[in-house]
């Protein structure tokens, strides 16, 4: 039995036939998307008469924000393929599902990198590794060795 992952060819989906391709219906939720990314960051991070839009941005909960923004996108790109006739809310879960199967892996991997910098931050491990290696080699040098180790680990 074959599992299927995100890359591994057709989709297990059917595809709308005899739909008439219209630019809006690209255009919309892409800037829908970005928009609300950007006005929810906007919010969470304070946004208003005391802090700049700058300031709001660096001090905003991102995750959230882009969590409202996608379920916003999502609810608006399903209605407008509902009354154009595209598909029945029923045929665009599956796809949904599929696409979402497929970001668990990025997620999952990103949630990773966030757990294991907040680690390092809190051990500082930053702070330890340029003193263990201060009389040893050049800093500029770091990070080329760092290249260097994590592409023999991966091998």
């Amino acid at each position: 039995m074959r599992i299927p992952t995100p890359l591994s060819g057709e989709p297990e989906y059917e595809v709308a036939k005899k739909v008439t391709p219209r630019m809006i219906n690209m255009i919309v939720p892409i800037v829908l998307l970005i928009g609300l990314s950007f006005f929810f960051m906007y919010k969470t991070g304070g946004g208003g008469a005391e802090k700049s839009f700058m300031e709001a941005l660096a001090d905003a909960d991102s995750m959230l924000s882009i969590v409202y923004a996608i379920f916003i996108t999502l609810v608006v790109s399903m209605s407008m393929y509902w009354v154009q006739h595209i598909g029945t809310p029923t045929n665009m879960m599956k796809p949904f599902l599929v696409g979402a199967k497929g970001m668990l892996y990025a997620a999952m991997i990103q949630v990773s990198a966030w757990s294991i910098g907040a680690i390092c931050k809190d051990l500082g491990t930053a702070g330890y590794i340029v003193n263990a290696v201060k009389g040893i080699m050049s800093p500029l040098l770091l990070p080329l060795v760092v290249f260097l180790i994590s592409a023999f680990i991966l091998t």
